[in-house]
């Protein structure tokens, strides 16, 4: 049905504050073309995929500059017929090992079946 997500709080201050941020892992600062997302993806039982959703955690991309620092609602109604749903992570901040920004994000009020 629906869960809340938002950026925790060390992946926002490295994206928010870049090399200046004083984190043990020190990306590159953001600028225009970044972006760091959450991927949620369906599944049914026979681990088949039903779909992703794309939900960006910060998005500078085509002059834009959001920095998720709140609760934001996804939608999950796609889902209906998944099993399981999987998490991952995916930026524009990588080095030759993956990505740099802290992969961590928050959830909350994740429903999947309404009784």
């Amino acid at each position: 049905k629906e869960m809340w997500v938002t950026n925790a709080a060390y992946a926002y201050l490295v994206i928010k504050d870049g090399s200046e941020s004083g984190a043990s892992i020190l990306g590159k600062d953001f600028v225009d073309g970044d972006y760091f997302k959450l991927i949620v993806t369906g599944y049914t039982a026979k681990k088949e995929k039903i779909g992703s959703i794309d939900f960006y955690l910060a998005d500078y991309r085509n002059g834009k500059k959001e920095l998720v620092n709140e609760w934001k609602r996804i939608d999950l109604g796609s889902f209906k017929e998944a099993e399981y749903i999987e998490f991952t992570m995916d930026g524009t901040d990588k080095n030759d090992y993956g990505l740099i920004t802290p992969q961590y994000f928050c959830l909350d009020a994740i429903t999947l079946i309404e009784k």
